[in-house]
């Protein structure tokens, strides 16, 4: 099995060798890769770098979910940063 570029689906490898004992099961795999049906639950252990999303996105939904985070974090991030900024600003009148 090869992971595609998407991390989600997976596809038989080129140089599989098959026996007598996966013969049927590789055979199966061959014609439900070609509809991209070859889908594992989404793990952040199989990626080259930690990830993680609430257990409530269906696993069809992984990506989309990371693909948000970033604009997520920095939208809630605004009003913390706010605060911070205007506590730096008080200190900052207070010492001039």
């Amino acid at each position: 099995m090869e992971q595609d570029s998407d991390g989600i689906h997976w596809s038989i490898a080129a140089n599989n060798i098959e026996d007598q004992r996966t013969a049927a099961d590789c055979q199966k795999l061959r014609k439900v890769q070609v509809a991209r049906g070859i889908v594992f639950y989404a793990n952040p252990l199989i990626h080259g770098f930690p990830w993680s999303v609430p257990d409530t996105i269906a696993n069809k939904h992984v990506l989309l979910a990371l693909k948000k985070q970033p604009f997520r974090r920095y939208k809630g991030s605004d009003s913390a940063l706010t605060r911070t900024l205007e506590t730096l600003q008080d200190l900052a009148e207070g010492s001039a």
